[in-house]
């Protein structure tokens, strides 16, 4: 993306604010920093030098990672604990133990768990990964709010409108967000209707990128080579051929290259922080825009109708256990979100229970050591437990203690350091504690912490 396609950040900021004051919203509460912050992914106190053009250039692997935690960090569970790596991975089958570089910020994921990663905290994942549905909706997002004066209007292809006929969805509204999301005209047509398409992500990313290829041309009118698209991010037409072919996956910088060669939303993990709070400021300017409902965009919000009746008309066959497990899935849904109003879900710092305080106080629970189990476990295959597992375990060590001591017999006495039934017993009639043997050795051999102290005669002698 040149220089002259960069968006205007400081035009778009003046925008939101003067429309949040007709909109009766505080200007300083709609573009708050740690809000921004939380839309973009971007830190809250980088956002004024990124509104300036005076924030420094950063790597994308340390890109990608920061935004991971950030996630991590914004987007908790119900109980305001970090995802842990296990749950994240298994929402798209794959070990823990996948993550494990990207979230230590040690290399870059898989294209294919990137794109799991954003659809599992429910960002946006960028032209090249995004589902259909979420496609199409930001597309008809971003014309609706280009009608606002002054906003930018999407490139439209030749011949198409340059907006939507409310509700009409022609001829030119298809080809129109067909051009924005690279989908063809009639899988654009289904996903309005409620049936978005579904397709495995290599058979996606192709089928975009050649979109892409088709659709934005040189200016003599040909394709740009692969040559020319790889060597904007410093890598040689030969690693797109596979791409170009639909036989495999890119890797994820060249994802990110090809995004920002063609000026597409890089999506929430990969699009740089211009790029990133210019997204977070279009969000912001199109819910203030569509304040008064789905009657000012109709398409939108007959899209969302679509989904609304088909969560309703499943859940009504669910049985009274079904409808409550569908509640508590859609509360973890909103938490992942950050829509679920918890503690810490817009970069607060993390929900306090006074089970975590308690347990903090304690220092039985230590996140990065859980996150290096967590992949330790996830390398061999299994699922790792996650927190809440192991602290079930460690709470539930006490009571097995105190139920012993509830069985021991009578005139067994504890021993310092000892625990109860181990390396000691009663004999009956004396009640005198006397060493238990360990696994047929001898006892006076037994290790000095479960050595007992030798009985004292009255008389001062040992017994």
């Amino acid at each position: 993306m040149d220089a002259a396609a960069r968006p205007d950040l400081a035009a778009t900021w003046e925008r939101v604010a003067v429309l949040a004051e007709q909109r009766g919203a505080d200007p300083r509460e709609v573009l708050d920093v740690e809000r921004l912050g939380h839309l973009s992914g971007v830190e809250p106190a980088l956002v004024p030098a990124v509104l300036a053009g005076a924030a420094p250039a950063v790597p994308l692997c340390v890109r990608v990672h920061r935004r991971f935690r950030w996630l991590r960090a914004t987007r908790r569970d119900r109980q305001g604990r970090e995802w842990p790596l296990a749950a994240i991975a298994e929402d798209f089958d794959a070990p823990g133990a996948s993550l494990g570089p990207l979230n230590a910020g040690t290399g870059l994921p898989r294209l294919r768990h990137a794109a799991g990663v954003q659809r599992f905290f429910g960002v946006y994942a960028g032209f090249l990964l995004a589902d259909s549905r979420s496609a199409v909706e930001r597309a008809v997002a971003a014309v609706a709010t280009s009608t606002c004066p002054g906003a930018t209007v999407p490139a439209a292809p030749p011949g198409a409108a340059s907006g939507l006929a409310a509700g009409s969805g022609g001829a030119d509204d298809l080809d129109l967000l067909s051009h924005l999301t690279g989908m063809p005209p009639h899988a654009v047509a289904q996903t309005l209707d409620g049936r978005p398409p579904q397709l495995p992500l290599p058979e996606q990313v192709h089928q975009r990128f050649a979109h892409l290829r088709r659709t934005r041309l040189r200016p003599d009118g040909q394709p740009h080579s692969l040559d020319a698209i790889a060597r904007s991010f410093d890598a040689s037409g030969q690693s797109l051929t596979r791409l170009a072919r639909g036989e495999g996956l890119p890797s994820l910088a060249a994802a990110a290259g090809i995004q920002r060669f063609y000026g597409v939303d890089s999506g929430f993990l990969l699009a740089d922080d211009t790029e990133a709070l210019a997204a977070a400021l279009a969000d912001i300017e199109h819910g203030l825009l569509t304040s008064g409902g789905d009657a000012a965009n109709p398409m939108l919000g007959a899209l969302r109708a679509h989904d609304v009746r088909g969560i309703a008309a499943r859940a009504g066959r669910l049985s009274a256990a079904g409808r409550q497990s569908l509640r508590d899935h859609l509360d973890d849904l909103l938490a992942r979100e950050g829509r679920l109003g918890i503690p810490g879900a817009r970069g607060e710092g993390p929900a306090r229970t006074v089970r975590g305080r308690e347990e903090a106080a304690e220092g039985e629970f230590h996140e990065d050591d859980t996150d290096h189990a967590e992949a330790r476990r996830g390398s061999a295959g299994g699922r790792a437990p996650g927190p809440a597992g192991r602290r079930r375990r460690d709470h539930r060590e006490p009571v097995r203690g105190v139920r012993a001591q509830a069985r021991r017999p009578a005139g067994e006495l504890p021993v310092r350091g000892v625990p109860a039934g181990h390396g000691q017993r009663a004999v009956a009639g004396d009640g005198r504690p006397r060493p238990a043997r360990h696994r047929g050795a001898d006892p006076a051999r037994a290790p000095a912490r479960h050595r007992l102290p030798r009985a004292v005669a009255p008389g001062g002698g040992h017994l």
